[in-house]
């Protein structure tokens, strides 16, 4: 599924399951019309939600540098 549009249907058509796992009904809506991507631990919640690889995600990494 590597495309943010595939991802985006899917998003809207599971919308009310992701509601159900404990996400934000309006975090679901910013990643079903592509204003944000799910964080890592949201994308895991997606995941077992939705039965789909994390692979086929599109979400964001926080990196952190340490001086």
């Amino acid at each position: 599924m590597k495309t943010t549009l595939t991802f985006q249907k899917l998003i809207r058509k599971n919308k009310m399951k992701l509601i159900q796992a404990g996400i934000n009904q309006y975090t679901v809506r910013s990643w079903a019309y592509g204003f944000r991507s799910p964080d890592f631990k949201n994308a895991v919640t997606i995941s077992q939600t939705l039965g789909i690889q994390l692979n086929d995600i599109p979400y964001s990494q926080r990196i952190y540098h340490k001086p």
